[in-house]
């Protein structure tokens, strides 16, 4: 039965060749997903760090402001500041993401970690309580939430300031698009033997253990 399944996998990688078995969904554009510990935004931490976040909404949607208690004024691009913290999680990490309508909080993106990406969250998450972070998905400032509980399920549960389903399903299915371009890229370099480990690592990532106690993450601080 081995012998077969070993056939069946190299067979695959050979009718598909290296370019088709590489070769990402061309139906969803490019996402970048980022995770960064606002080491330098006032929270219940550290509550004399040099900026001050407030929000507002309005019509349109949700505004992040960080005041410099410097100079009192505040920041007109807060994204360079942001993006030279500290960086926790990548797009990489991700492994698999999906788009819903919530009645209450709106559009929402849930994601699942990878196993290992879970676990070093998880120790972050215990030991930078009360702390906040930023959510940066494609250079955009999503969310600044508090980190409230560790989060140990590798879940989260997004929402802020996305403009509608339409923008997060195109968010998920780049992401989904990422996971499956890391998963498809070893098999045709490798060989099939490694093509049946990779296939039993993604069906393990993607079971439903990791979807228990997920967590949520919104918008307002």
């Amino acid at each position: 039965m081995r012998l077969i399944v070993i056939l069946l996998a190299l067979t695959l990688i050979v009718a598909l060749g290296p370019s088709r078995a590489s070769e990402p969904s061309s139906h969803a554009a490019k996402v970048t997903y980022e995770i960064r510990l606002l080491n330098q935004v006032q929270s219940d931490h550290d509550r004399y760090a040099r900026y001050r976040q407030t929000f507002s909404t309005s019509s349109e949607g949700g505004t992040y402001t960080f005041v410099d208690m410097k100079t009192g004024k505040a920041l007109t691009n807060c994204m360079p500041m942001i993006n030279s913290s500290p960086l926790i999680v990548a797009t990489k990490d991700i492994a698999s993401a999906r788009a819903f309508q919530s009645k209450s909080r709106g559009p929402v993106l849930a994601i699942t970690m990878r196993p290992a990406a879970m676990k070093a969250f998880a120790a972050f998450t215990k030991a930078h309580l009360r702390e906040v972070i930023a959510i940066v998905i494609n250079g955009k400032l999503i969310t600044v939430p508090a980190i409230e509980d560790p989060i140990t399920s590798g879940d989260l549960e997004i929402s802020g300031n996305f403009k509608d389903l339409a923008e997060v399903e195109k968010i998920a299915a780049g992401l989904n698009r990422h996971w499956r371009s890391a998963v498809a890229r070893p098999l045709a370099l490798i060989g099939g033997l490694n093509l049946i480990h990779t296939l039993h690592l993604a069906a393990r990532v993607s079971s439903g253990s990791l979807l228990a106690g997920r967590q949520a993450v919104s918008g307002a601080p």
